[in-house]
This record gives structure tokens, sequence and C-alpha cells, in this order.
């Protein structure tokens, strides 16, 4: 069973692999366009991440519209918070507009994509019992 502490590894994993990656690619390549926001996108997708995986595991017990809709009203408020959260950086950092869409976007459905794998896995597992 995928348990929280699991979660928290693979993402941390995962989160490390993309900052090397993207941190590389910067380092060698794009130099003149890094952002301070670039790494502190990183952690707060991770975060973000573990608080609605730690939410939508909660909501096993619902039938399966309740989940359903409470997942989507999570997800929702994530992109909200997410589009407020970038409206603020572009608005502080406006020099390196485009690395930014870039990287936050990149990071959202890839941070979208792994939360939705790894819950559809964890539910799996809980209707098998």
């Amino acid at each position: 069973m995928l348990t929280m502490k699991q979660f928290i590894v693979k993402s941390a994993i995962l989160f490390l692999f993309l900052g090397a990656v993207c941190g590389a690619i910067f380092w060698f390549w794009f130099k003149s366009h890094f952002s301070i926001f670039i790494p502190l996108f990183f952690i707060y997708f991770f975060i973000i991440n573990i608080i609605v995986f730690k939410l939508s595991s909660r909501l096993n017990d619902q039938t399966n519209a309740k989940f359903y809709r409470s997942f989507s009203l999570i997800t929702f408020l994530k992109f909200f918070l997410s589009s407020i959260v970038f409206a603020v950086v572009i608005a502080l950092n406006k020099q390196h507009i485009i690395p930014l869409v870039i990287v936050f976007f990149c990071l959202y459905v890839v941070s979208l994509i792994f939360e939705v794998r790894e819950l559809n896995s964890y539910m799996s597992k809980i209707t098998k019992k």
C-alpha cells in the first residue's frame, strides 16, 4: 500500500531529478535566463503535491461520485492557487517571463500527472481489499 511516506519519497525523487535536469539546462545553455523563482517553483509543487495527495487519500471512504467531485474541487483549488502564485511571480520578475512560463507549465503538468497516477494506484489498492 502506498503510504504518505512512500509518496513523499517518490515525489522528492521526482522533483530532485527534474530540478537537476532543469539546473543543468540553465547552467550549460541559458545562464542569463535563470531566475531565483525557478527553484522556488520546485519547492512549491513538491509541497502542493503532498497536500493534494493527503487530502485526496482521505476521501477514499466516500462514494465514487463524492470522491470525484471532491477531487475535482481540490484540483481546481490547486489550479487557482497556482495561477495566483504564477501571476505574483511574473509581476515580480518581468525580465525572465519566458523561462518562468516554460518551467512553471512543465512542472504543473508533470505534477498533475504524477499525483493522479499515484492517487489512482493508491485508490485501486484500497478498493482491492
